[in-house]
């Protein structure tokens, strides 16, 4: 870490402090997404007021950005650096992402969850290195189609509820609209084993001093800097994936986190169909468990057109 990164990130810490707009949640997203910029700036400018940045800059660094990110992740980078840069008072207007000649996302026609054999072998490493947060994450959002964030933000309240009752009530959810996911009999395995290794007597993977934007970072880290020794040979990266997905090809994409919300969507969808559902009713049904009510969105997950 250099001086001229140490100067910037103690201004976007000055700001993130003095003001409270957007949730908490959202401020420390933003703040990692400006930080990482602050990065950029300091090993290729002499930026030294993180005011004094121009749209040259950021250009420059979406430019950068291309070479290691999705378009949906450099959108959601350049939202953090517009709201600190906002509460700097500066003049200068930024560009628009209109004008930054950014790729449409790619949401269908890509493969991205999970088989039961990636999810065992991480699991296995996790477990090998101690990394009982990864383990319990990874068992969550595999069984219960829970987001990262729902996970970790679990309390043993929540869990022991979930055990009593055969739901997981998961309120600090996306859009705030909280859902109940069913508890097959054969998962329960999995709320004893993330009851018996809660960090704390409250939570789940909350201990005390642990901050939840950095424990829920450092699950993410570690699943993209170990993947390669889990997953399948054949996934590739983000932008191998746009490129291959414009040809009509079906590729597999590195594994994330989120991709095991995939693999609960997909099994759902096939449970529901293999208990005599029609297709249309089985994605509603999974739609629902999924909580986000559009059927749209689950095409997406079970990788199918409409």
């Amino acid at each position: 870490m250099n001086g001229k990164y140490e100067n910037l990130e103690a201004q976007i810490d000055k700001l993130f402090r003095e003001n409270n707009r957007k949730s908490i949640k959202t401020r420390y997203r933003y703040k990692d997404a400006t930080c990482r910029f602050c990065q950029w700036l300091s090993e290729t400018t002499n930026i030294k007021k993180f005011s004094n940045i121009k749209s040259k800059h950021i250009y420059m660094y979406v430019d950068f950005m291309k070479t290691k990110y999705a378009p949906g992740t450099i959108k959601m980078e350049l939202s953090g650096i517009r709201f600190f840069y906002s509460l700097t008072g500066s003049k200068e207007r930024l560009p628009e992402n209109e004008k930054l000649n950014l790729e449409q996302r790619t949401f269908g026609g890509v493969k991205r969850s999970w088989s039961e054999e990636e999810i065992e072998k991480a699991i296995a490493l996790a477990e090998k290195m101690n990394r009982i947060d990864v383990v319990m994450a990874l068992k969550l959002c595999f069984n219960f189609g829970t987001r990262l964030e729902e996970a970790v933000t679990l309390t043993v309240w929540q869990i022991k509820k979930a055990i009593e009752k055969g739901y997981l009530y998961l309120e600090n959810t996306k859009g705030n609209n909280p859902r109940e996911v069913l508890v097959e009999e054969i998962k329960l395995v999995v709320l004893y084993y993330v009851l018996k290794n809660a960090k704390s007597k409250e939570r789940i993977f909350i201990g005390i001093g642990d901050k939840t934007h950095k424990v829920k970072k450092s699950i993410q880290d570690w699943i993209r800097n170990h993947r390669k020794e889990f997953q399948d040979i054949d996934r590739i990266n983000n932008t191998a994936v746009r490129e291959l997905v414009k040809t009509g090809e079906t590729p597999k994409a590195n594994v994330t986190i989120h991709g095991t919300r995939h693999s609960y969507a997909q099994q759902s969808f096939l449970d529901f169909t293999e208990s005599g559902e029609d297709k249309t009713t089985a994605k509603k049904a999974t739609s629902e468990r999924l909580g986000h009510h559009r059927i749209s969105v689950t095409n997406i997950y079970l990788n199918k057109s409409r």
